[in-house]
């Protein structure tokens, strides 16, 4: 995700084909602009409660086995790349995921904080990042 603000590399998928449990204000289909702004009425998957007006940038698609990530390991306050293990449910957006860092700490670490975790992309692979209401999802 090189060249890309953090906050676009939170963001970034890959393939075109990311889609999230939601609805829009005012019972449209797609996101409500307000004030330029795209926001969602998202359900949670593990309570099937409703929170309003979610901005897109708060909102990702669950981590997979396998998927490369990066760690912010909270000693060096920097990204280390890893790996998540094991399979992910439901709950691991809320109680954490099983995470094994690559090369310094072979170890897995479990009840990871998805706040601490981002998606690592390798070189040269199709990523997409999101531009906004108006443009969407572009090609990084």
């Amino acid at each position: 995700a090189s060249g890309l603000s953090l906050r676009e590399a939170a963001l970034g998928r890959r393939g075109s084909t990311a889609s999230a449990q939601s609805r829009a204000s005012g019972g449209t289909s797609g996101g409500a602009s307000r004030g330029g702004v795209c926001r969602y009425d998202v359900q949670v998957t593990t309570t099937g409660q409703w929170r309003q007006d979610v901005s897109v940038d708060l909102m990702r698609e669950p981590l997979e086995r396998d998927e490369q990530v990066e760690l912010f390991d909270l000693g060096s306050h920097t990204w280390l790349p890893a790996v998540v293990v094991g399979a992910s449910s439901a709950s691991a957006t809320s109680f954490g995921y099983k995470v094994r860092p690559v090369g310094i700490h072979p170890e897995r670490i479990e009840n990871v904080r998805p706040h601490r975790l981002r998606r690592r992309f390798a070189p040269g692979e199709p990523v997409e990042v999101y531009r906004g209401p108006a443009a969407g999802w572009l090609p990084a």
